[in-house]
């Protein structure tokens, strides 16, 4: 594999995790409910 595939990769990675806490957030509010 090389470098520039490497990057692309954990680029692509990076994105997925950025979006998982949104997507927690709205589909399942009732896991994590806000602090009163």
């Amino acid at each position: 594999m090389s470098e520039r595939d490497r990057v692309a990769d954990s680029d692509q990675d990076r994105q997925r995790q950025a979006e998982l806490p949104h997507v927690a957030g709205t589909a399942l509010p009732w896991i994590a409910p806000a602090p009163t």
